[in-house]
């Protein structure tokens, strides 16, 4: 497995920084993230820890090199320069082992892929108030080794994909005696449909990678009490119809748009607005909820009416409103899945 070996950044997508370099991300300054792979398994050159700094002076010693390019440079409302260090000695390495990928994630709530740890020093730090946080995430040798080879315990928490591609929250209740198989329950259900799975199946993923670590009961997610995050949800919405205006100017968005849009942030978001609970005057918190889910709906209708193929990512945002809908119909009437399956929730 290769280890990167250096970082680059440029700022124009045609620019490309040499010979063994892959591009990892767009910063929201408008620079492209690069790193060097070596195609060596124990390339000498191997970094082997990332530090992020939020300024120009660093304490982290002569351990560690400064990469000279300021990562938030250009951002409009930037706050201060942010700087990437890294450390080729072993005595400072994360865990021993190679970087071998890297990711940058938009939003505080978002999660990286599956076995990304993220790096809590933001990349883009602003005066802007609505702007959605960076930052950078890595995955190392010996973390990958432990994605393409899980182990579970019993209590351990996962999310779970039933057999109508609905993920759940789910727990492990046995594991075989070689460890290859583990027995699940989908939290809120019946145990009659507890199965057993292979620990490396594709339908196993790690606690809150798809279903934001919401307890479910009979499909249902966890109430949001929504005035206790009210200010992050306005600006939430608040960007969500500004992106919708710009859809409907035909104006193209840009990755950070689009990925604040598409991915866990603003899904997370249309689960906890469907789920809110309400204390005190309902006046003050309805329209920005009824706005964000009007919003989001209007967003995926302009998208039709441009593409004959709907992108999954839209489509996925539309299916959390009617799945989550669906699933208070089935609570009203008393359904708690002891007779139906935990497909039962699914459109």
């Amino acid at each position: 497995m290769s280890a990167i070996t250096e970082f680059a950044l440029t700022r124009d997508l045609g620019k490309h920084p040499g010979d063994g370099f892959i591009r990892f991300g767009k910063l929201n300054s408008g620079a492209f993230l690069w790193a060097k792979v070596s195609d060596k398994d124990d390339d000498e050159n191997a970094i082997l820890d990332v530090k992020m700094v939020a300024g120009d002076t660093s304490t982290l010693g002569a351990k560690y090199t400064k990469f000279p390019e300021n990562l938030n440079g250009h951002a409009e409302g930037a706050k201060a320069p942010t700087f990437l260090y890294y450390s080729r000695s072993a005595d400072a390495a994360f865990d021993g082992s190679p970087f071998i990928g890297l990711q940058i994630v938009v939003g505080d709530d978002t999660a990286p892929l599956v076995g990304y740890e993220k790096i809590t020093t933001e990349l883009n730090p602003t005066e802007k108030d609505d702007e959605q946080k960076e930052f950078l995430c890595f995955i190392t040798k010996k973390l990958q080794h432990k994605v393409d080879n899980p182990e579970y315990a019993v209590n351990d928490e996962l999310d779970v994909l039933d057999t109508a591609d609905n993920w759940l929250l789910s727990s492990v209740i046995e594991v075989s005696k070689d460890k290859k198989q583990i027995k699940i329950h989908y939290e809120g259900w019946d145990p009659k449909w507890d199965e057993w799975l292979p620990t490396r199946s594709k339908r196993v993923a790690p606690l809150g990678t798809w279903t934001f670590g919401q307890t479910v009961k009979g499909g249902m997610p966890a109430p949001w009490p929504v005035a206790k995050n009210f200010n992050k949800f306005k600006r939430i919405a608040a960007r969500v119809e500004l992106i919708e205006t710009k859809i409907s100017r035909e104006e193209k968005l840009t990755d950070v748009e689009d990925e604040f849009l598409t991915k866990k942030d603003n899904k997370r978001f249309l689960v906890n607005s469907l789920n809110a609970t309400i204390e005190g005057d309902e006046k003050a918190f309805m329209p920005t909820i009824t706005s964000y889910l009007q919003a989001n709906i209007r967003i995926v209708l302009r998208h039709l009416k441009k593409s004959d193929v709907i992108r999954k990512e839209f489509m996925d945002n539309i299916r959390i409103v009617f799945d989550t809908a669906l699933s208070r119909v089935y609570q009203s009437i008393g359904n708690k899945g002891t007779e139906d399956t935990p497909q039962g929730n699914s459109l």
